[in-house]
Order: C-alpha cells, then structure tokens, then sequence
C-alpha cells in the first residue's frame, strides 16, 4: 500500500479542477519576499499578535449591528417601498393601491410598479447587509431611506417625513459602528506592532490615563453590605452562581435570535409566536431582577449603572405589554 497510489483516486475525487487549484497556488510565491525584509516580518507578527483582540473586536462589532438590526427592523420594515411614479403623495395617504395602471415619465408611456429598494430592513439578513455598508461609510442612500419611510406599510415615502427616528437612527449607528468600533481593530493592531517591536506604546496621555484610572479604582468608597438574612445568603448564592448566570446570558441570546428572525410577510401564527417569546423573557427577565434585588438588596443593586440600563429596558417593555396597540406596527 503506497501512498502514491492515493493521487490518482485523490484527483478523481477532487475533479477536472484539481490541477489548476494546486497551479494557482504558484501565485502565492511573492509572500516568501515578505519573510526577508525586517519591516515585513514585523507587520506579520502585529497581525498575528493582534488576533485575539480583533476578534473581540469583532464579537463587539457583531453584537452592536445585530442589536441595530432589530431595532431598524422594527423601525422601518415594510416601509421602504415606493412607486416608480414620483406624482404619488404619501401625505394623502397614496400607495400601493393607487400604484397601478400606467404613467407618464417625459412623455414615455410606463407601467406603475411598487419596488423595494436594495437597502432595506425587511429581515434580519438584508438588515444585516445594509448596515454593514453603512458602517463602511456608505451610508448616504441608506439615510435618505430611512429619513423619506413612510408612516404606515403599503404608503409612499415622504421627502423627510421620519427625520428624528431616522437620523437618530443612522447616527447612533455611525458613530459606535464606523468610528468606535473600526477604530479598535486599527488600535490593537498597533498596539501589537510596538509589541512586536518590543517598544512600549505608552505615550505621556496613556500613561496619565492610567494613573487615573488607578486612582479611581482606589479612591476611598463607601462600603454597602448586601443583606445577612438567610434569604438573601441563599439567593445571593444562586444569582452569582455561573449556572445561573449561563442560563441568564442563554435567554438573553435567544431572545435576541427570536426577534432577529422576524421577516416579511409573516403569517399571523408567526406573529403570536414573537409575541409569546417576547413576553416570556420579559417575566424571566423580571424574575432575574427580583431575585437579584432580593439577594443583593435594593441600595447595592441599584450602584450599578447596568441595573439601571436592566430596569429601563423592564419599564420600557412594561409600557409596551400594557399599550400595546399604540407601539404595534402592520
């Protein structure tokens, strides 16, 4: 049994194409140059070095747009479409039902359409695309969009009729996604270039940054107890168990998968199922809470400023459960 032997089965099982993937590999050669020359080897190793906090980065980076996603999705799906025939008037409430029959279109006969455009946020994959070139400062088309939405599904757009949601929007989005976000990866990969250089990157404003830090983290602080009652020790001894907090991350994700998966056209099965989910994680939600505040009582709980972002998320969804026609959209 010799291994030359396998080549020709291997061949047959790759295809025709085989050879010429393993010729194009020829192409990869000019990357020896780079293992002579210093500067060369010194940027290879940045990137190197620079890969476990660019994928941070990047997990950020994908959260951020995922929750951008949701919430575009829930701002302007359905609401960009529009009719080839400009003469239409959202303001009077014209759209798709009037976008029929022919036009005329400088003195050329055409046909009424009613179109969606490229960028829009309809499901969660094209307003994962449209974002993304968004954060890639192609972003003025999208923001047009998202200004002229319409009020209502199946309306024409209205030249700046979403303005404040719709800038509001986009410039949250630009700037935690294009310059916050972008910016990490350039700043780890040159951290790990005067890493490799074995210079350290602390000019005189890091180093002051640091020492204040350091003075923060150390400053005298008032100490605050939790409860000592065997209720409290035994809650507090759930709620900080990593169990506990797995299962809490857990919901927390596939809540937000849920609600990425909302499309367009849903039937009205698919809708009561975003419904239920939605409301089981805000009790579970609720729940979470109330044990943590029992465990850790309500003085400590509240020193923290992500409890209070936990409690605003609470009330907001509790004004959405008891009004819910005024927040639900066609």
């Amino acid at each position: 049994f010799a291994i030359a032997d396998l080549l020709p089965g291997l061949g047959n099982y790759l295809g025709q194409n085989a050879g010429r993937i393993i010729r194009s590999a020829r192409a990869l050669r000019p990357i020896r140059l780079l293992g002579r020359s210093k500067g060369s080897r010194e940027i290879i190793t940045a990137l190197i070095g620079s890969l476990i906090p660019i994928l941070y980065a990047l997990s950020f980076l994908l959260l951020f747009t995922l929750v951008f996603c949701i919430i575009g999705m829930s701002l302007f799906q359905k609401r960009f479409f529009a009719c080839s025939d400009d003469s239409l008037d959202g303001t009077l409430f014209e759209g798709e039902i009037e976008c029929s029959g022919s036009f005329l279109d400088d003195g050329v006969l055409k046909q009424r359409s009613w179109n969606n455009p490229d960028a829009n946020f309809d499901t969660f994959l094209k307003a994962f695309f449209s974002l993304c070139r968004v954060f890639t400062l192609k972003w003025v088309s999208t923001w047009q969009l998202c200004q002229d939405a319409a009020s209502d599904v199946g309306i024409q757009p209205v030249t700046h009729n979403n303005t404040f949601w719709g800038s509001g929007f986009m410039i949250g989005f630009i700037f935690v996604g294009s310059f916050f976000c972008l910016n990490l990866f350039v700043s780890f990969i040159v951290d790990g270039f005067y890493a490799a250089q074995g210079v350290e990157a602390q000019s005189e404003a890091i180093k002051y940054a640091m020492i204040m830090k350091m003075i923060s983290e150390n400053w005298p602080q008032k100490i605050m107890k939790p409860p000592q009652n065997p209720i409290s020790q035994g809650l507090r001894a759930l709620v900080t168990h990593k169990s506990f907090q797995y299962l809490s991350a857990f919901s927390t994700l596939l809540n937000v998968l849920f609600m990425a998966s909302a499309y367009y056209g849903a039937d009205e099965n698919f809708r009561r199922f975003q419904d239920g989910q939605n409301n089981f994680f805000f009790y579970f939600m609720c729940i979470e809470v109330f044990l943590t505040i029992a465990a850790m009582g309500p003085t400590l709980y509240i020193s923290s400023a992500w409890n209070w972002f936990d409690l605003g998320l609470i009330g907001g969804t509790a004004v959405t459960i008891v009004y819910p026609q005024a927040f639900r959209r066609s």
